[in-house]
């Protein structure tokens, strides 16, 4: 049976995820989310896009990619995830697959879905109890976004901070640990296991 076509659009942000096969930890040690991150930059540089949201944790990573056109998210992911796949087998002296068959992804068409998701995205850590605070973990994009940063430096286009509003970046991320919108983070599971979209019209916008 033909596996289903992904669903891409140019521009649009896509929630991306990669799993380690078989649940395995694809990060051993500091060193090892050092690596992945450069590979990642790398990719982005070679591509174009940007990263809007990322956490790395030990068996799996989530991404909200924006490619340029709907072939490089494809070739963005391709890019670092097979880099790293090599570094991580000479490194660990094994072979075979890393990852858990092709990246899982879904386009988001929706101003607020892209939060939600970056939400859900930056509270990995602390719903997996490994930190108390989002800004505790090293390895996420929380702090880069609450700066209006972009992963590689720079400024980002704005996008994230104008959509969270007057209340500021912590404020909107750390509420949900207080009242979780369980309706929407089953509709982001959902949606990340289909390869499909969500959402119409989002406005990227061109910032300040």
């Amino acid at each position: 049976m033909p596996r289903k076509e992904r669903v891409v659009y140019a521009g649009y942000p896509h929630h991306v995820i990669l799993r380690g096969n078989n649940q395995q930890n694809v990060f051993i040690d500091a060193s090892d989310f050092t690596v992945f991150n450069t590979y990642v930059v790398e990719a982005v540089a070679k591509y174009g896009g940007e990263v809007l949201a990322f956490v790395y944790m030990s068996n799996h990573v989530h991404m909200i990619l924006v490619p340029k056109e709907k072939q490089d998210l494809a070739n963005l992911v391709k890019s670092f995830s097979q880099k790293y796949t090599q570094y991580f087998n000479k490194k660990y002296s094994r072979t075979g697959t890393l990852w858990e068959g092709r990246f899982r992804s879904s386009a988001i068409l929706d101003d607020a879905y892209l939060l939600s998701c970056i939400r859900y995205i930056e509270l990995n850590p602390v719903r997996a109890n490994m930190v108390d605070r989002v800004e505790q973990y090293l390895w996420s994009s929380y702090r880069f976004n609450n700066a209006g940063k972009i992963l590689g430096g720079g400024d980002s286009c704005g996008l994230v901070l104008d959509l969270v509003g007057s209340n500021g970046y912590e404020e909107y991320i750390m509420g949900v640990v207080k009242g979780v919108d369980l309706e929407r983070e089953v509709q982001i599971r959902k949606s990340i296991s289909g390869n499909n979209y969500v959402g119409g019209g989002l406005n990227l916008g061109t910032g300040p």
